[in-house]
């Protein structure tokens, strides 16, 4: 019973927190780092729950920190980066090294993570990694769950 009440009491303390997100922060969210399937809300929780808290930084920290590279220079929504390397939404499969390929190119050469869902065949994630000392862009590990071929669902 006690572990549930600290599990209970950690989410009650992180919604808390993350709700008090400025502002500024939360719109930039919703237009640079949006879900590629489902609700935005429920990604950035994540995020900060299995990414972020890792980080050490404060929530607030942790995401001014990842617009900050993703705005480097300028940046994007991932999902024009890959219409213009002419990887679109839809029922076609599309290679797994092709995803890989179109996001190094903008991203300083450094190779991101692809997730998939259970099957294998569908895009879920692409995962930009970054140093927390500093805006930079690093490799990720080169894990990945995927087919060589996958489909990027409409969202």
């Amino acid at each position: 019973m006690t572990e549930c009440y600290i599990v209970f009491l950690f989410i009650y303390l992180f919604v808390c927190l993350f709700f008090q997100l400025p502002g500024n922060v939360s719109t930039k969210l919703k237009t640079h780092w949006p879900a590629m399937i489902g609700n935005d809300s429920d990604l950035w929780v994540h995020e900060w729950k299995d990414h972020g808290t890792c980080s050490l930084l404060e929530p607030v920290k942790y995401f001014e920190h990842a617009l900050e590279l993703y705005l480097k220079p300028k940046k994007k929504n991932i999902k024009d980066f890959l219409a213009k390397e002419g990887i679109k939404a839809g029922e076609k499969p599309i290679l797994t090294t092709h995803i890989e390929e179109a996001i190094k190119k903008h991203f300083d050469q450094k190779i991101p993570q692809i997730v998939c869902d259970d099957t294998k065949s569908y895009l879920l994630e692409i995962r930009i990694c970054f140093d927390k000392d500093k805006p930079n862009y690093r490799d990720c590990s080169t894990y990945t769950n995927c087919n060589a071929n996958v489909t990027y669902p409409y969202t």
